[in-house]
């Protein structure tokens, strides 16, 4: 075989990374939903079995599974949606506190600057032309991704009905030798899946009630609607919950009289975010998806580049199944190495752990303590 110089295979790799990347973003409106329905009929497949098991039909449980589905994403639908109306009824009053607080800003500017107000207001302008084709641009490419949405549903029950001739192609595609490789990916990515997935919507909940009820005790207005918001977009790994803290800590600004509830706030977020981070993810999801923070952030700015938002909320499950699969492949297992995060031990702290922290601790102190008394 022909040896080709290395600024020849670089050029060749750079070229088909760029080719690739382009595909994924023409094809968004197919793959995005293809992705999301593959993820959730995973998911879906104990579920799926457990309705075969009781005598119903594949096609019948398949079914059931997707109205299972579409009914807990319409209750929590309609819970954040009532949040919404709440804090929407009160705009009127959220409206006249923020002018009043403009109006204040506005003084203090004129006082330290002496800039006029009108002239402050043309400056603001100036900066909002500049910044609002980005933001229309964004906000349109991800109205569009979300209504490829719709498709998932369809794509959920298709993909649990054809399960097992999908798993069939698989052996079909590789050499018999491999076959046990084969069942040992697809069993590791159904684990990471199902872990990834529950453990996701768990670590919300928990997310929704602390911020909830840390924003109730500080005095925040609107604490269960900015708890749940926090909830929910923590789904973006890193960038969730500075979003989240950034317009709570906005809101507890501009509508408490308070000074210090903007830096409780913020602790009350900083706290949040390294329970989360250290004890309560490790502890739910797990060792799983065992992605380095490096890689994950890459992920999320390739993701957000390739398919916006949706792209930040897919490309960290994406790859953890793409590791899952390079730390199966002999010739890949380097790569996988490569994207792996240190064992939790070193860098969490889990509920295991900490008993055994906490009983080695008391050890010592009861062989001191007998040391003394003798």
């Amino acid at each position: 075989m022909k040896k080709y110089p290395i600024y020849i295979k670089a050029t060749f790799l750079l070229l088909l990374a760029i080719l690739a990347f382009q595909c994924l973003v023409w094809a968004e409106f197919i793959l995005v939903p293809i992705t999301f329905g593959s993820l959730f009929s995973i998911l879906l497949i104990p579920v799926a079995t457990k309705f075969e098991k009781w005598g119903a039909h594949r096609s019948l449980s398949s079914f059931l599974c997707i109205v299972v589905m579409v009914l807990i994403v319409t209750i929590l639908v309609f819970l954040l949606t009532r949040q919404i109306i709440s804090f929407l009824n009160e705009v009127p009053d959220l409206t006249a506190i923020v002018n009043k607080r403009l109006n204040d800003i506005q003084e203090y500017i004129e006082r330290q600057t002496s800039l006029s107000p009108s002239s402050q207001i043309n400056w603001v302008k100036d900066k909002l032309v500049t910044g609002k084709s980005v933001f229309s641009g964004t906000m349109s490419a991800t109205a569009s991704t979300f209504a490829t949405c719709a498709l998932v549903p369809l794509y959920t029950f298709f993909m649990l009905f054809y399960r097992d001739r999908i798993f069939v192609f698989f052996e079909k595609i590789t050499p018999v030798e491999q076959h046990q490789t084969v069942y040992q990916i697809i069993e590791r990515i159904k684990a990471l899946v199902q872990s990834y997935l529950t453990g996701i919507l768990i670590v919300m909940f928990i997310i929704s009630v602390m911020v909830s009820i840390g924003l109730k005790i500080i005095g925040v207005p609107y604490a269960i609607f900015l708890g749940v918001l926090a909830g929910l977009i923590n789904v973006v790994p890193y960038l969730g919950i500075v979003s989240a803290a950034a317009l709570s800590i906005l809101i507890s600004t501009i509508m408490t009289n308070s000074e210090t509830a903007p830096i409780l706030v913020f602790f009350l977020f900083l706290i949040t975010h390294l329970l989360e981070a250290n004890i309560i993810t490790p502890n739910i999801v797990g060792s799983k998806v065992s992605i380095n923070t490096l890689a994950s952030l890459l992920a999320l700015i390739v993701g957000a580049e390739v398919w916006g938002v949706v792209g930040m909320i897919l490309f960290i499950p994406m790859l953890g199944i793409a590791k899952v699969i390079m730390d199966n492949v002999d010739h890949l297992e380097p790569y996988g190495y490569l994207l792996s995060k240190m064992e939790a031990g070193k860098h969490s702290v889990t509920w295991i752990g900490s008993f055994r922290k906490a009983k080695g601790m008391f050890r010592k102190k009861s062989k001191k303590d007998v040391t003394v008394n003798k």
